[in-house]
């Protein structure tokens, strides 16, 4: 019984016999594979993503539109009086403290999230952050 290593077999890691073992005239050949497969990991951060995320923790800029904030608070004080006004920098105190409740809610979200095993935040992971924050 010999054992022959050709180039393409012992690249692949296989080892193969070489006499035939009684499979007809073509002969069967045995195969042994040394190489082991690896499991890949679901969900895997890309270098993309971390880029992405490292270059928007960099800018201490807001992350809404000043149009959006001034929109919503025009929309809030039309509903309660008229002819209401905004100073400049009452709309830049609450774009800021906006931002800064956004942020916590989710943070505490992505929280619960990991917590529970998992990647996705669901809508029940913001529910529950809503409950544990004592809003409802």
């Amino acid at each position: 019984m010999k054992i022959r290593r050709t180039a393409k077999t012992a690249a692949k890691g296989k080892i193969t016999k070489g006499h035939k073992t009684g499979g007809g005239a073509t002969g069967q050949s045995m195969t042994q594979t040394t190489t082991s497969k690896k499991k890949k990991r679901k969900g895997a951060v890309t270098r993309s993503t971390l880029r992405e995320i490292a270059k928007l923790q960099k800018h201490p800029k807001l992350r809404i539109p000043k149009a959006v904030i001034g929109r919503m608070a025009r929309n809030c004080a039309d509903a309660q009086m008229t002819d209401v006004r905004f100073s400049k920098a009452s709309l830049g105190v609450l774009h800021e403290a906006v931002e800064s409740f956004v942020h916590g809610y989710l943070n505490d979200s992505n929280a619960i999230t990991q917590h529970s095993k998992r990647v996705t935040l669901m809508p029940r992971d913001l529910g529950l952050a809503t409950t544990l924050r004592g809003r409802n």
